[in-house]
């Protein structure tokens, strides 16, 4: 994520993970937050990001 940091760059992020689609609402929040939670600690404005379910 360093090439998002202190940039007008936008982020688009997927609620999935290395392991596929997320079969249940609670996996995909699970992985929203980690998301999201990277995101911030790595100072990217939340402006700068939306986060898309993915529909498996």
């Amino acid at each position: 994520m360093p090439i998002t940091t202190d940039t007008d760059l936008k982020v688009i992020a997927l609620c999935m993970s290395d392991d596929g689609v997320p079969q249940t609402v609670g996996d995909r929040m699970r992985i929203a937050d980690e998301l999201v939670g990277g995101l911030l600690k790595n100072n990217v404005k939340p402006r700068a990001f939306r986060a898309g379910m993915v529909d498996g």
